[in-house]
């Protein structure tokens, strides 16, 4: 016997409680469900096998300058949204600025209409970017 899972009958039913018009909410609660979490793998430095499902994972197991630029911003994100994952999200930031450089220039109000970010992760790259800024003050002021 084939049974519906929990979040597409609660999607299916929700309406009916509430007593709304049938909507996608069933497709977007089903989407929900439907998360890429696939392993990847890649060889450290001592030639051992290592996987991770998210690119902290890889920064941990393989070290931060294994991490392409969308990896590390990915990090920042934390997690993705759904149909859309912190990587993606990540990826379409960099396509969007160019760099890290066009990127830090960027006001929250305009990181923030990618789909994805909202407040609190569109502040967390500001603030890594704050952070950054303050940092390379700080070299050339002792220099």
């Amino acid at each position: 016997m084939v049974t519906a899972s929990p979040a597409k009958t609660f999607a299916i039913k929700l309406p009916r409680l509430l007593n709304l018009p049938k909507s996608n909410l069933s497709a977007k609660i089903g989407a929900m469900g439907k998360r890429k979490e696939t392993s990847k793998t890649s060889i450290n430095k001592d030639n051992q096998i290592v996987s991770w499902k998210h690119p902290g994972g890889k920064f941990l197991r393989l070290g931060p300058e294994t991490c392409t630029d969308s990896e590390l911003l990915a990090i920042l994100i934390g997690a993705g949204v759904p149909g859309k994952t912190a990587t993606e999200i990540a990826e379409e930031i960099l396509k969007t600025y160019q760099s890290f450089r066009g990127l830090a220039s960027q006001p929250l109000e305009r990181l923030m209409k990618i789909k994805g970010l909202k407040k609190v992760k569109a502040l967390r790259i500001a603030a890594a970017f704050e952070i950054a800024r303050r940092i390379v003050k700080e070299i050339t002021i002792k220099k």
